[in-house]
């Protein structure tokens, strides 16, 4: 499906924190994806204090509460399947705080992705593994990454995409929302032959590194990139996907230094 030359795109952010503090990263985030949308909805897994409450009412148009359960997934589900109209829109844009930026003006990615033929997108795909860390019997599928991934309407307005909310498995832990939703979601919608593409093309690294947004962030940075992966600042230098962490924050913050 080829969007409208102006479409009408809802955003569908999952939050949590566990002082309830919407911090100023995450206000500018909201504040700039709501500026492509023509609605965002905020989940908030758990509360907000007061101040970010007001704060991140000025960046979005409603503000779901609901328990401190089933993490972003869930949230993005029961924000969904609650929608009273959805035909209103052309493209749901589901996204979490998992990342910091933008760093850049976010027109080239929507232009290029708003002039896709596909039914789903995702800013980056993660090209696989042999056996999931969480599970070595589990192959990890090539994926797009599903903290920033927009459905098109030839999709969520159909009965695959409603059903596939309603019988989704319980989300219990972190490893569920990954095994059980991120790396199934791109195979079971294109396997039913809906279309997808990322938005970053890193085919051409994944002898390299099969996550390049974590290990490989200021290369991503340079193919344009608007966002950078929050656990890249956080991880050990030791932890590794195909390769160790390493430089990888370190040569992150050089390129944003420089550029």
């Amino acid at each position: 499906m080829l969007l409208p030359e102006s479409p009408r795109r809802l955003a569908i952010f999952a939050f949590y924190d566990a002082d309830g503090i919407a911090d100023a990263y995450i206000l500018y985030l909201m504040k700039v994806i709501r500026s492509y949308c023509t609605c965002q909805i905020a989940v908030v897994n758990g509360s907000l204090t007061r101040e970010s409450e007001a704060e991140m009412s000025g960046c979005c148009d409603r503000i779901l509460y609901r328990p401190n359960e089933g993490f972003d997934i869930s949230g993005y589900k029961e924000a969904f399947l609650g929608l009273e109209h959805p035909e209103e829109y052309d493209e749901i844009l589901f996204y979490n705080q998992t990342i910091f930026g933008p760093v850049c003006s976010l027109d080239p990615m929507f232009r290029k992705m708003d002039a896709a033929d596909v039914d789903f997108w995702g800013l980056s795909r993660h090209s696989g593994a042999q056996k999931a860390p969480w599970l070595d019997n589990q192959p990890v599928p090539p994926h797009l990454q599903s903290f920033f991934i927009a459905v098109r309407r030839s999709l969520f307005l159909t009965e695959d995409f409603r059903l596939y909310w309603e019988q989704l498995a319980p989300i219990r832990t972190y490893f569920d929302a990954v095994g059980k939703h991120e790396i199934l979601f791109t195979n079971h919608f294109t396997d039913l032959g809906y279309r997808c593409a990322p938005f970053l093309e890193t085919e051409d690294l994944a002898c390299i590194n099969d996550y390049p947004m974590m290990g490989m962030p200021a290369e991503l940075l340079r193919r344009g990139s608007p966002f950078i992966k929050r656990k890249v600042f956080l991880t050990p230098v030791l932890d590794s996907s195909s390769v160790p962490q390493g430089t990888a924050a370190e040569s992150a913050i050089r390129w944003l230094k420089e550029n």
